[in-house]
């Protein structure tokens, strides 16, 4: 696979990032904050939201994976770590951001903060050198391709093989 289209397939699963761990981790504390508030830990919604919690921590990990390209991970750390900066900071709290925050469904149930967190880990990830090379084109090692097991048939009488040199 080229660069290119490693990168693409990366970019693009970047995108889809995004709203995943967005959705389900909304959705997962969303379920599991209602069955603690009812003290009900034994509830249905409990599984589920642990569940959801768990995908969007399946969702996380293969974008950090190293298989993939850094854009996966770079994108929606750059996205999340913005958007959570501008969120959470006294200085550009206005009017428009409360408005944003009331309709952002993990703000609700976690805190703008999350997002600073989510973003900072993502960015990591995606900084380190060796994910943004390509694999290097495996390359015949320079070992015999094997011997024959030492006292078997193939390897003579000796067990150094049928060289007449050696049995001497």
């Amino acid at each position: 696979m080229t660069a290119t289209i490693r990168h693409l397939i990366g970019a693009g699963a970047g995108v889809l990032t995004i709203p995943a761990i967005v959705l389900l981790l909304s959705k997962g504390m969303e379920f599991t904050r209602v069955a603690f508030i009812k003290f009900d830990f034994g509830a249905p919604e409990v599984v589920v939201g642990t569940v959801l919690i768990a995908l969007a921590g399946v969702v996380l990990g293969a974008a950090l994976s190293p298989w993939l390209s850094p854009l996966a991970s770079l994108i929606p750390g750059v996205l999340f770590l913005v958007y959570g900066l501008v969120v959470s900071s006294p200085l550009v709290y206005t009017d428009m951001a409360a408005a944003v925050l009331r309709s952002d469904p993990l703000s609700m149930s976690m805190g703008q903060h999350i997002y600073v967190l989510l973003g900072a880990v993502l960015v990591t990830a995606s900084v380190w050198p060796s994910r943004w090379r390509t694999a290097a084109p495996a390359r015949p090692s320079a070992a015999p391709y094997g011997r024959a097991p030492y006292g078997s048939a193939a390897a003579g009488p000796t067990g150094h093989g049928t060289d007449p040199h050696q049995m001497r």
